[in-house]
């Protein structure tokens, strides 16, 4: 499994470590294919919002509710999908809540995922848009399930893979290195 998220780190083209990481254990509505999307806290989705690596553009489609960021997605297993990544109102009192959607439900099934697991989202920023996905830009994320919730479970597992993604970009970094 390992490997396979290496390959897929190399092969969309990433140079730099993710903008940021997004966790959400999965409640009924998130894990319920007719809803079809993730929702997020604007604590949840902080480390993105406030990120100084993404773009105004970005930042624009990311805060009008009557728009929405495509954005290419990737599983740990080298599916590809297409989401959609937007604020869905303001709430009286507080910032609003952020919702991954249009594939979702597709990455909830190809995955097997259910209530009570874990989604960690790397966004991530890639060399070029993907060829394969007509109106997304360069702004990525690799969504990691994991079927567990458990604290220290879930961070031993996301430490080694996180290590994995440093030892492929690390690795992409030579590389180009060498082709220079």
């Amino acid at each position: 499994m390992e490997q396979r998220l290496a390959d897929l780190i190399n092969l969309i083209g990433v140079d730099q470590g993710p903008i940021c990481v997004l966790r959400r254990v999965l409640n009924k509505s998130d894990a319920d294919p007719e809803q079809a999307r993730m929702q997020l806290s604007y604590d949840g989705a902080r480390d993105l919002l406030e990120s100084d690596d993404i773009t105004a553009g970005e930042k624009e489609f990311i805060e009008d509710p009557n728009k929405k960021l495509p954005m290419a997605a990737y599983d740990r297993r080298g599916n590809q999908y297409r989401m959609d990544f937007s604020k869905v109102a303001r709430i009286k009192g507080k910032n609003g809540m952020y919702r991954i959607t249009y594939s979702f439900a597709e990455f909830l099934r190809e995955n097997g995922l259910q209530e009570g697991d874990t989604v960690v989202v790397w966004v991530l920023r890639l060399t070029a848009p993907p060829p394969t996905l007509e109106g997304v830009g360069n702004l990525a994320m690799v969504l990691l399930d994991y079927k567990t919730h458990d604290e220290a479970e879930l961070e031993a597992l996301h430490r080694a893979e996180w290590q994995v993604l440093q030892g492929a970009m690390a690795a992409r970094g030579l590389l180009q290195l060498m082709v220079i």
